[in-house]
C-alpha cells in the first residue's frame, strides 16, 4: 500500500509500481542472463524463505543490481544461509561473503544489498541455533528405534542372546556342543533365518541379550519424539493428517488447532519476515518520497483460546508489556510506563 492507504495498482505512480513489482516477481532476468537455482516466483521464495528461517534458523536474500538513482534493485535472488559467512573487524559485521571457502576467498556482499532473516536472535554471533538442530536429539530417538525395529524385522523377530543346558544336563560333550554350536547359527544368522528350525535331545535354556520392541516402549517413545518436535515447530498434529486422542465434547478441536497453528507457526515467522521487508527493504525508499508499506491478511479466529496459551506460556520470557499484549492481538496501553 502507499502514503494514503490505497493498494498500488497499475495506475500508481512508476517508482511505487515498480516497488510492487519487485514483491510480486522478484525474479526478472534479463536477456542472455544464466538461469539461476533461485526461486522464480513469489510464492517460492517466500516459502523457502520462511523453511529455512525455521529449520536452520537464518534465510538470506540478495538485492541485484540495485539503481542508482532510487536505490530499488531490479531482481531479488535467494541464497541458500549455508553459502553465507560474516565479514567482521572488530567484531563488527562489515558485510558478507558468498562461498568464503571457495577459490579465490568467495564473493564479498554489501551490507546494505542483504536482508538477513531470522525466526530468532541468535545467543552469540550472527546465526541463531535453527529448529532443525533443537530437534536433533528427538530425531535421534526416532531414528534409533526405526533402525532397531527394521533389523528386528529383517531378521524374522529373532533377537540375540545365550544358548545354555539346563542346569541338570551339566557340561556338554564337545562333539555335542560343536553340533549344537552350528545348529544354532545356522537358525539364526542365515538370510532364511527364520525359515529353519531345530530339534534338540535336551532342555536348552535362551537367555535374550537384546530388548524387543514391546519391552523398550517403542510405539510410545515415538509418539513422545514426535509430539516434542510438534511442539517445538509449533504444529498441531491434526493439521499433518494425524488423529489425536478425542473425547465427546471435542467439536471445535479443528478450528482450535487451526487456530493454533497459525498463531503458534505461521504467526511467528510472518511478523519476522514482514519486519525484514518493511524496516529493512521498503523503509529504505521514504528518503526519496517513496512511502510504502507490505500488507499481509492473515485469516482471523473467533476463539482467542490459543492466543491466550501462548501468552501464558510466554509469561517467564523477558517480554514487555506490549510485546504480551501484541500475542493476544490487542493495542498497547498508551502510557510508556505501563508499555515498557
Amino acid at each position: 500500500e502507499g502514503e494514503d492507504d490505497e493498494a498500488v495498482s497499475d495506475t500508481s505512480p512508476e517508482p511505487t509500481r515498480a516497488i510492487r513489482d519487485l514483491l510480486e516477481k522478484p525474479y526478472q532476468p534479463q536477456e542472455g542472463d544464466p538461469v539461476n537455482a533461485t526461486p522464480r516466483t513469489r510464492s517460492g521464495l517466500w516459502s523457502i524463505t520462511s523453511r529455512h528461517m525455521g529449520c536452520a534458523g537464518s534465510a538470506f536474500w540478495y538485492l541485484d543490481q540495485t539503481n542508482a538513482l532510487a536505490g530499488i534493485p531490479l531482481q531479488i535472488l535467494y541464497i541458500n544461509p549455508s553459502r553465507m559467512t560474516p565479514a567482521l573487524a572488530g567484531g563488527r559485521l562489515l558485510g558478507w561473503v558468498l562461498d568464503a571457502d571457495a577459490r579465490g576467498g568467495g564473493t564479498p556482499l554489501e551490507m546494505s544489498n542483504v536482508l538477513h532473516y531470522t525466526l530468532e536472535e541468535p545467543d552469540n554471533g550472527f546465526f541463531p541455533p535453527g529448529l532443525g538442530e533443537t530437534a536433533m536429539n528427538s530425531d535421534a530417538i526416532v531414528s534409533h528405534a526405526d533402525r532397531h525395529t527394521a533389523g528386528l524385522l529383517a531378521s524374522g523377530g529373532k533377537l540375540p542372546g545365550v544358548f545354555s543346558p539346563k542346569g541338570e544336563a551339566g557340561v556338554l560333550p564337545a562333539d555335542v556342543f560343536l553340533q549344537l554350536e552350528k545348529e544354532l547359527r545356522a537358525a539364526h544368522e542365515q538370510p532364511n533365518a527364520m525359515r529353519r528350525s531345530i530339534i534338540l535331545r535336551g532342555p536348552i535354556d535362551f537367555t535374550p541379550t537384546a530388548a524387543n520392541p514391546e519391552q523398550l516402549d517403542l510405539v510410545a517413545i515415538q509418539a513422545m519424539a514426535r509430539d516434542d518436535i510438534l511442539e517445538l515447530w509449533g504444529v498441531p498434529l491434526s493439521q499433518l493428517g494425524g488423529a489425536p486422542p478425542a473425547g465427546l465434547n471435542s467439536g471445535g478441536t479443528k478450528s482450535y488447532d487451526e487456530a493454533a497453528f497459525w498463531q503458534k507457526a505461521v504467526g511467528p515467522r510472518l511478523r519476522r519476515f514482514w519486519e525484514v521487508v518493511q524496516f529493512e527493504l521498503l523503509d529504505r525508499f521514504t528518503s526519496i518520497g517513496l512511502h510504502v508499506e507490505l500488507e499481509i491478511d492473515e485469516p482471523t479466529f473467533d476463539d482467542d483460546a490459543p492466543k491466550y496459551d501462548l501468552a501464558t506460556k510466554a509469561s517467564n520470557q523477558p517480554l514487555r508489556n506490549i510485546e504480551r499484549r501484541a500475542l493476544l492481538g490487542l493495542e498497547p496501553f498508551g502510557d510508556p510506563q505501563l508499555d515498557n
